[in-house]
């Protein structure tokens, strides 16, 4: 008979395992990670993994989604601080630096190894397909502040600000050194073209 849980004990186990998951994600990346390993590192039995998640590729982009919202959120609050002085350098600012943060968490390793492409072949095609609406959400939000974008959808504002974000995966050969200023110059695009 399965272990009941207090709902503090389960709040405690989830924590731990989404720790674990980051961790992991970060030192091994999606195709390594294994449940075993989690649970090891989240200190509880195999079995009881299974009680809060149906597979560790769920878990995984669980913790995966909720850092590109906590970036996204940081995002949108400091537009929110800027909103009576927006113009395009400032937002562009604001963009890049939510891109860096992303640079620097577990996203970009996931991304250059091509573990996202794993991770998506093996989740279930609503999560993606929620995620992809989460994303024009997000763009619809951006074009609420541009009220005379026009004829621009939220489908392809939202599909140009995710190839600037894949083009992290190219890094190195974008060229190290300039490339922040080569994200810069696409996401500035980007925004003039809603203004």
């Amino acid at each position: 008979m399965p272990k009941i849980y207090s709902d503090l004990e389960k709040k405690n186990i989830k924590k731990r395992l989404q720790n674990a998951a980051a961790d992991c994600m970060m030192k091994y990346g999606v195709k390594k990670t294994t449940v075993d390993e989690l649970v090891r590192i989240a200190n509880i039995p195999k079995g009881t993994f299974y009680l809060f998640y149906e597979s560790k590729e769920l878990l995984l982009f669980e913790v995966i989604l909720e850092l590109h919202t906590e970036i996204e959120n940081s995002m949108f609050e400091d537009i929110s601080k800027i909103i009576t002085s927006m113009n395009p350098d400032n937002l562009t600012n604001i963009i890049v630096i939510a891109m860096k943060k992303v640079c620097e968490s577990c996203l970009l390793r996931i991304m250059t190894s091509n573990d996202i492409e794993v991770l998506s072949q093996k989740l279930p095609k609503e999560v993606l397909e929620m995620h992809l609406l989460h994303d024009d959400d997000s763009a619809e939000k951006i074009l609420e502040l541009f009220p005379n974008a026009g004829s621009l959808s939220k489908e392809s504002i939202s599909g140009a600000f995710r190839a600037v974000f894949f083009a992290m995966i190219y890094k190195r050969e974008i060229g190290e050194e300039n490339f922040y200023e080569s994200i810069r110059i696409m996401v500035k695009g980007i925004i003039m073209q809603l203004l």
